[in-house]
């Protein structure tokens, strides 16, 4: 197990870009083991965290049925706690070009607040995000549907 020092010293070298298509297997080992199984599809813009040639931290912007999501946030266990999350939606947020959405989990509202995502009430909701909202509802987790706009 890394030393609090080392992780410190591999933050120093922190850096947020977008994914190539060569990096493809990090993108899925990192899912893999969130244990994510959110479709994603190669026209998909991609961030990744990296420290070093090491990918420890993914986001997706998408578009799907014409509405720009942000989705798969996901930070491995090993680097949870650093504010990579933080610098990765940072990021993330800075190629946004037009109103997104998102679904979160409660904990992770405050997050995207920073970055200017509101909560929305369910009658400005795209439809489908609602259903995936109901679908997520086996996790036992709360789950929001928020709002960026332009």
């Amino acid at each position: 197990m890394p030393t609090q020092a080392l992780f410190q010293a591999n933050l120093d070298h922190l850096a947020i870009r977008p994914a190539t298509a060569y990096e493809f297997a990090a993108v899925v080992r990192l899912y893999d083991e969130g244990g994510y199984d959110g479709r994603y599809q190669a026209s998909d813009f991609l961030l990744l965290a990296m420290i070093d040639m090491d990918a420890v931290g993914v986001v997706r912007l998408v578009k799907e049925e014409g509405y720009t999501l942000l989705r798969g946030l996901y930070i491995g266990k090993a680097w949870r706690g650093r504010g990579i999350g933080r610098r990765l939606l940072t990021a993330a947020a800075g190629y946004l070009t037009e109103p997104c959405y998102c679904l979160t989990q409660t904990s992770l509202l405050h997050l995207f607040a920073e970055q200017g995502f509101v909560p929305c009430s369910d009658d400005i909701v795209p439809p489908f995000l609602l259903e995936r909202r109901r679908r997520y509802g086996w996790t036992g987790k709360t789950y929001h549907v928020i709002y960026r706009p332009d």
